[in-house]
């Protein structure tokens, strides 16, 4: 909840989303900002829960600047375990689909729903991995090297007029006034 503690801090209404309400509730009462503040229960990798989460942020603070894709998780295989990092032939990929669904299409499931409200403010869409996706991780427990995949092909090939591709500093969220963060 860090980026969204940077953004109540600056000054910024900000709709969070989440899967579990007990979660999004205790985080409401902490930060005490219930004008800047709002929660929608949501899973970053379910198409209609996005577009609903975008809509009501939309029609909560009257429109949005920025669009924040910070959901994101590892599945339990990828743990290490006394010391040695577990191999690819140990882990269950079983555990792996909801993780990929929730850290590669999430992302693009939110820039897709949130497009259209940032042309109009010429807002930011912000796209946010781990530090896994600047490194050579090659292993298929980790797809956030696919974040940074999809921030550089929007970027080169999905980029409409008016659209800023933020970057991974605090300087992107610089100009952010109404803001999602899934």
């Amino acid at each position: 909840m860090t980026i969204r503690r940077l953004l109540l801090e600056r000054g910024h209404r900000v709709a969070v989303t989440g899967r579990k309400p007990d979660k999004l509730q205790a985080f409401l009462t902490e930060a005490g900002r219930p004008k800047e503040l709002m929660s929608v229960v949501a899973d970053a990798a379910d198409w209609e829960a996005t577009q609903a989460a975008v809509a009501q942020t939309v029609e909560h603070f009257g429109g949005l600047d920025a669009a924040i894709a910070n959901a994101g998780f590892t599945s339990a295989d990828c743990f290490r375990t006394g010391g040695a990092t577990i191999s690819h032939g140990d882990g269950d990929p079983t555990l792996w689909p909801a993780m990929v669904l929730t850290n590669v299409l999430g992302p693009a499931l939110l820039a897709r729903a949130a497009l259209p409200h940032l042309r109009e403010h010429q807002g930011r869409l912000v796209l946010i991995g781990s530090v896994a996706g600047l490194k050579n991780a090659r292993h298929p427990h980790r797809p956030t090297d696919r974040t940074a995949h999809l921030t550089t092909s929007r970027c080169m090939c999905w980029r409409p007029p008016g659209l800023v591709m933020a970057g991974r500093s605090r300087d992107s969220m610089s100009h952010i006034g109404k803001a999602l963060v899934c």
